[in-house]
């Protein structure tokens, strides 16, 4: 009979106490509610400790991973709630990798920490768009370009 080396998994990160995406994400209208959830506004399922409906959220919510939560490698002090920054990776049309940034604690996209975090998001992007406290919007350009990700099967898309 074989034997079986069973190594332990690394536990997966876990979201809570950080409510940082059920509070500062907007989200449209029929996907928790009637009415859409704008951002800055907590969700009417958040409780005290967390999702009240956790075990049967939205599947928005059950499938919706931050950048921290989804990259192993990012730090435990880079978590939204401890950043002050919640970062989103999306792909653009043509196959292009991007960040959206919410910047969730003021003046946290000025400290070293938040210089760090934009620059892993701008190793890995085309481009990272920064929403800061007062919803002002702008773009920083990743250092990876277009022709890099652009290959001829995404060019004929």
């Amino acid at each position: 009979m074989p034997i079986l080396n069973i190594v332990p998994a690394r536990p997966a990160r876990q979201c809570t106490p950080c409510t940082a995406c059920c509070v500062y994400l907007p989200v449209p209208a029929g996907l928790l509610g009637p009415g859409a959830k704008p951002a800055g506004v907590p969700c009417p399922h958040l409780g005290a400790t967390g999702c009240r409906y956790h075990m049967c959220r939205p599947s928005l919510c059950a499938h919706f991973l931050c950048a921290w939560l989804a990259d192993a490698t990012w730090p435990e002090a880079w978590r939204p709630d401890l950043s002050g920054l919640l970062a989103l990776r999306e792909w653009l049309s043509g196959g292009l990798p991007a960040a959206l940034v919410y910047e969730i604690q003021p003046g946290a996209l000025r400290l070293p920490q938040g210089a760090r975090i934009l620059d892993a998001l701008r190793e890995t992007t085309a481009a990272v768009v920064i929403v800061d406290c007062r919803q002002q919007r702008r773009r920083l350009l990743g250092t990876k370009r277009l022709a890099e990700w652009l290959t001829p099967e995404r060019a004929a898309a």
